[in-house]
């Protein structure tokens, strides 16, 4: 089983700052079925972790892994703060896709807000031969107050990546009611732990998976799992035809 977004590099960023908690959590994921992990340090384009040090980082991190004997494989990719001049940055070879694949940019909402316009983003992206994958869309207020946003650019052929910790209830209440709303809606197309430090004794990306399967069956479950294989892989995934949220069920009582 893939797990599409960690925090677990050594080091740099939100990641351990040792190697018995590096250890520690990278057991925790291969108890969960976790066989390979995508690393992703933010690049918020002034404190620039380049593609050369993220592959030298996960290269030591794999090697540490494999000494230990512990049967988790990273692998690479950037989080990049989504914003008007990623095709620029991309087409200058400064970001690093999934894996590597060329095909799939992990992007972020920047704290302020949309500055830019989301949807022609998408649109450049794509005419560079990109699909952004956007990180955690439901716990964004901007996202939250407007999910016809997010549908738009599902329609566009953006890809939406939850978090397991909101599905789980690890932050408010609100986002866990988004999240849930996402995928009764044919917004969520994959789903990540996020696990940092602070979060891999709880944060469970099996545990919202067996969630799913109980509540909405072992189709959609199988899909949200092969779908992160494909985004590894660079392959394109399955997704069911979006649709829009009605505000008066997105405003209801959570």
């Amino acid at each position: 089983m893939i797990d599409l977004y960690t925090h677990l590099l050594l080091n740099v960023g939100q990641v351990p700052k040792s190697e018995i908690v590096f250890t520690e959590i990278a057991k925790k994921l291969v108890e969960q079925g976790i066989t390979t992990a995508v690393v992703a340090p933010c690049d918020d384009g002034s404190s620039r972790v380049h593609r050369q040090n993220v592959r030298t980082y996960i290269q030591q991190a794999n090697e540490l892994l494999s000494s230990k004997f512990i049967p988790l494989h990273l692998i690479g990719a950037q989080e990049v703060i989504a914003s008007s001049d990623i095709p620029m940055q991309y087409n200058n070879h400064q970001l690093m896709t999934v894996n590597e694949n060329n095909k799939y940019l992990y992007l972020r909402l920047p704290p302020q807000g949309f500055q830019f316009d989301i949807e022609t983003l998408v649109y450049d992206l794509q005419l560079a031969g990109l699909i952004p994958v956007f990180l955690h869309p439901e716990k964004y207020p901007s996202f939250q107050e407007n999910t016809n946003s997010l549908y738009k650019i599902v329609k566009q052929g953006a890809v939406l990546l939850l978090d397991a910790q909101n599905f789980l209830g690890m932050n408010s209440r609100k986002t866990k009611k988004v999240a849930f709303q996402l995928l009764d809606h044919g917004l969520c197309h994959a789903i990540s732990s996020g696990v940092n430090p602070f979060t891999y004794q709880k944060a469970s990306l099996a545990k919202v998976y067996n969630l799913i399967s109980h509540q909405y069956g072992e189709a959609l479950r199988d899909t949200l799992i092969e779908n992160a294989q494909a985004i590894v892989s660079g392959h394109s995934i399955s997704k069911d035809e979006p649709e829009r949220i009605k505000k008066t069920k997105f405003l209801g009582i959570f």
